[in-house]
């Protein structure tokens, strides 16, 4: 009998000795550095232009200049404001400055027209029906209204025709495409391996059911910081992607921590990650600068006991009881560890001592502890304040000074407070708790207020820069490049036609499926090396090593010159300058009707008597005439900007 237990003693011991190496072995030889980790061969490649491109990387690259910034957003709004028809031609409906704050119902109102009506700023007038009403399709859906849209909502004279269409626009297919757009930018979702893009697509479509079913966005976070499983089956690309990417285990479970602090919490982490916040961060980060490196190994240990497993083309992620966080490394991309196995703290951002709850694994407690954190709504409300007002009221959006925050509780010079509007801030995210974490319900209240409804025309003469924070006026901004490629597939009438692998065909560049895409070619579709670069052209990025951008560039102005994806649309027999020309033709149209309906289509607005009467000879003397008229309109500001 001792011989039987003895061998099932031996036999157990070498079984556990071939299983598969990780960090979790730290627990048997708490003094070993973490060795370098073997990895699927389909994500080799992957691995060493990450690497790569972090060793050619400036670890400051990518910071901005957030008064430049501010400066850009301004300068913009300037010059496309003056760009547009005079304001007493472009608003058609009555404008008026807003009614006074003591009669304000809601709470953005009454915190942006209170610090205006403190500092003597006068607010721009409200805009136009027909402007709100473009502005609001783009900012919910990234699509402008139809013409039928568009006149409707002009000759509705209800009112509750502004509660209504924004009802409708929440509960739109145009929105769960936009807005799973929007949750993959944030959530980074993008995929290592082309020829195997699982991963990616599985937290596509888990997004995409989320926002359908407007799952609570503390919800959202929950399942992605804590999933396990396989990841063609759910939100696994911000874990999975970590294990994959990088050398030892310590590098990835710092990496987790440091896109989870950025994608949840609006902070910048990683510099802790490698040096105590003293002696580097008293110029940058008031917060961070009294923070130690140990701190943050606290908020990665909560992800040492995550595991990643393969086999049989099944990759997932797991937990692995005997997982430790390490401190205790010579190797990898960060500079020397020591301090031994270090325990799950979330001391980098709270004193709090919470601990897990029965059932509950390491991941699960910290999201629970995270989703908890008043910072956690603070940073979604702002991010999404920013999606409708230009700015978000702390810029950047994942540059978050937690120190400088508290309007009672200033920071000491010559540090200020950090949001524009402080008491703001703190009672949206408040009210977004307090009711739930409702996407839907947060994206109503925004754009429902009469800050939101301002015009983007000012008395320039009157203006001062300082007035840009304060959102005396609407902010302008370039439309994203999936919005910019669907307004002119709509525009002109000849839909487009994308494939990806494991999907039904798409005629909507924001319902893509990643920033990858299209990458098949097909009969019928466009062609997708164009596309692509058509997009990558106008900012989309990559979710991995290039971010979105806004900015405009020289590019951008040659592809709505003369893109084949432009050109080919404005000449095709199906196209509405087509069918504009040809209608003139038989003198069923007018000229002025025809000018009309291309503003409409193109512009979604009306043009002025002026416009009008500029072009109304010309649009009749050829039918190029026709398609020569609307690529003039393309490459208007209001076409490429919501204003």
């Amino acid at each position: 009998m001792k011989r039987f237990v003895l061998w099932s003693f031996v036999l157990v011991v070498v079984f556990c000795n071939m299983l598969p190496s990780r960090t979790q072995q730290a627990a048997q030889h708490p003094l070993k550095p973490q060795q370098t980790r073997e990895i699927p061969k389909e994500f080799i490649q992957a691995r060493k232009e990450r690497l790569q491109q972090r060793r050619e990387q400036n670890p400051h690259e990518g910071l901005i200049d957030l008064n430049q910034y501010i400066e850009q957003v301004e300068q913009n709004t300037k010059a496309i404001s003056a760009k547009l028809p005079a304001a007493s031609s472009r608003n058609k409906a009555k404008s008026s400055s807003p009614k006074s704050i003591e009669t304000f119902n809601n709470l953005i109102d009454k915190e942006i027209f209170g610090t205006l009506n403190a500092r003597g700023v006068k607010p721009a007038k409200k805009t136009s029906d027909e402007e709100f009403c473009r502005r609001v399709f783009l900012d919910i859906t990234g699509h402008q209204p139809s013409p039928q849209q568009l006149l409707q909502y002009i000759d509705d004279k209800t009112s509750e025709k502004k509660e209504k269409l924004i009802d409708e626009l929440v509960n739109s297919p145009a929105y769960v495409d936009f807005w799973t757009l929007w949750f993959g930018d944030l959530t980074n979702n993008f995929t290592i391996s082309r020829s195997l893009p699982s991963e990616r697509d599985a937290q596509y479509k888990y997004l995409r059911s989320a926002i359908e079913k407007n799952t609570p966005y503390n919800q959202i976070a929950k399942d992605i910081i804590a999933y396990k499983g396989d990841i063609a089956k759910g939100p696994a690309t911000l874990t999975f992607h970590s294990f994959i990417l990088e050398e030892i285990d310590q590098d990835s479970f710092d990496e987790i921590a440091t896109q989870v602090s950025s994608t949840f919490l609006g902070t910048q982490s990683a510099c802790i990650s490698c040096h105590n916040g003293e002696g580097h961060l008293e110029t940058v980060n008031l917060y961070f600068s009294t923070k130690k490196r140990s701190d943050f190994w606290g908020l990665s240990a909560f992800f040492a006991k995550t595991d990643f497993v393969s086999g049989k083309g099944v990759f997932a992620i797991s937990n692995n009881e005997r997982g430790e966080y390490l401190a205790d490394t010579i190797k990898g991309d960060k500079p020397p560890r020591s301090g031994g196995i270090i325990s799950p703290s979330y001391k980098l951002f709270s004193n709090s001592n919470d601990e897990a709850q029965p059932n509950e694994d390491r991941r699960q407690t910290l999201a629970r502890i995270l989703t908890n954190d008043p910072q956690f709504a603070r940073a979604f409300v702002n991010r999404v304040f920013a999606r409708f007002f230009t700015l978000g009221l702390v810029e950047p959006l994942n540059g978050f000074d937690l120190a400088r925050l508290d309007a009672n509780n200033p920071p000491p010079t010559p540090w200020t407070l950090q949001p524009s509007h402080p008491v703001l801030l703190n009672n949206l995210s408040g009210w977004f708790v307090e009711n739930g974490y409702d996407i839907h319900k947060l994206i109503k209240l925004i754009v429902s207020s009469q800050a939101y409804a301002l015009s983007s025309s000012y008395e320039e003469t009157a203006w001062k820069p300082e007035y840009t924070r304060l959102f005396a006026r609407k902010l302008v901004r370039r439309l994203q490049a999936e919005e910019v490629l669907d307004a002119i597939t709509n525009s002109t009438q000849v839909p487009a036609l994308y494939y990806v692998r494991g999907f039904p065909q798409f005629n909507s560049a924001l319902a893509l499926p990643g920033v990858e895409e299209p990458i098949l070619a097909a009969k019928g579709a466009d062609d997708p090396i164009k596309v692509t670069q058509f997009l990558s052209n106008f900012g989309r990025g990559d979710r991995n090593n290039l971010a979105r951008s806004n900015d405009s560039s020289i590019t951008q102005a040659l592809d709505l010159f003369n893109s084949d994806l432009l050109i080919n649309r404005l000449d095709s027999s199906s196209g509405l300058a087509n069918q504009i020309a040809t209608t003139l033709e038989q003198g069923k149209l007018s000229p002025e009707d025809a000018i009309k309906m291309l503003y409409l289509n193109t512009l979604a607005r009306q043009p002025t008597t002026e416009e009008i009467n500029k072009l109304k000879e010309h649009i009749k003397s050829s039918r190029q005439a026709v398609a020569d008229v609307q690529w003039l309109l393309f490459n208007r500001p209001d076409f490429s900007y919501n204003y």
